[in-house]
């Protein structure tokens, strides 16, 4: 009686066991196929920042939201830039956390800026996204007198063209990437022939610059290309040799 008992009992205990495990097992398997761990942001994160994996912690989210426009991974967000503030313990849209230079056109060492440019003095328009170019301020004017000129009315470095009395200035400003070309109105121009097969030139070169004394510089330069006889000259950088 008391064998049959024990068997009794041991068979009860090995059913709760399988039941426990079969329901462990069947949990985790659940658990497995509708959850899935995303990134979120462990604080909250301001816009124009530049993003690290480190910003971030894995949060278990319905794997329904994977392809749903979320980043998944960790390596994803790195060397993107929030576009919008990222809340803390959320997971992360992908339009909200760009290449800096998708959002903002250049890399993020640079400064963007925009200067307006004629055909005639850059490169005839044959500018694409991608040139570097090299920007210059200049003039032409005739000297008053000879006793101005004496004087150090002009700044250097200049030039007096030989048999045509006129002073010249050429200044070098600086060697510029181009990230984008827009129309007069800003709107986006596109270097390829349109319908009528003329190419419509850009009104406004967008450049980066490095931030300090080489934005000043540029931005005197083209305050300065308003009065007077003052221009910009736009060319394209020379190629440098690989070797």
């Amino acid at each position: 009686m008391n064998r049959r008992l024990t068997e009794i009992l041991l068979g009860l205990f090995a059913l709760g066991l399988a039941v426990a495990g079969g329901w462990y097992a069947r949990n985790t398997y659940l658990h497995t196929i509708t959850v899935v761990q995303m990134p979120v942001p462990a604080g909250d994160i301001a816009p124009y920042t530049l993003l690290r994996p480190d910003m971030f912690v894995l949060q278990e989210f319905p794997r329904a939201l994977t392809g749903q426009g979320y980043i998944e991974s960790l390596d994803a967000l790195g060397g993107k830039m929030a576009v919008s503030t990222l809340l803390a313990g959320m997971p992360v849209p992908s339009r909200l956390a760009l290449p800096p230079e998708q959002h903002r056109l250049a890399p993020p060492e640079y400064e963007v800026v925009s200067i307006p440019i004629e055909p005639k003095s850059a490169v005839a328009g044959e500018i694409s996204i991608g040139d570097w170019v090299n920007v210059y301020r200049i003039s032409a004017e005739e000297p008053q007198d000879e006793v101005m000129l004496n004087m150090g009315v002009v700044l250097t470095p200049t030039e007096v063209l030989s048999g045509t009395g006129l002073v010249t200035e050429v200044d070098y400003i600086d060697t510029l990437p181009v990230v984008d070309l827009r129309g007069k109105n800003g709107e986006r121009v596109e270097m390829t022939p349109a319908q009528n097969g003329q190419v419509v030139p850009p009104a406004i070169l967008v450049v980066g610059v490095q931030p300090g004394a080489s934005t000043r510089a540029l931005l005197e330069a083209i305050a300065a290309s308003k009065t007077g006889n003052n221009q910009l000259w736009i060319t394209l950088a020379a190629v440098e040799d690989g070797g």
